[in-house]
């Protein structure tokens, strides 16, 4: 990945993961806005990502999961 601006490392809690099958498709929808997915548990809820501010802001990443069907608590 070529990064063009600073790049943002986030730990947040998702609520509605509920499987393996819903940590691995959350992370290739982030995956594919260039939201490297660093630790995720459909167990705790928890989601660390890294990304580019530059390529993608916080509240993008938000709307993504919520398309999906995923709220961001934290």
């Amino acid at each position: 990945m070529y990064y063009k601006g600073k790049m943002i490392k986030k730990n947040i809690t998702v609520k509605g993961m509920h499987c393996p099958s819903c940590e691995t498709l959350l992370t290739d929808i982030l995956e594919e806005e260039e939201v490297e997915v660093l630790s995720i548990s459909h167990k705790t809820g928890a989601l660390e990502i890294s990304y580019d501010e530059k390529t993608i802001n916080f509240e993008k990443i938000k709307k993504k999961l919520a398309e999906e069907g995923h709220e961001v608590l934290a």
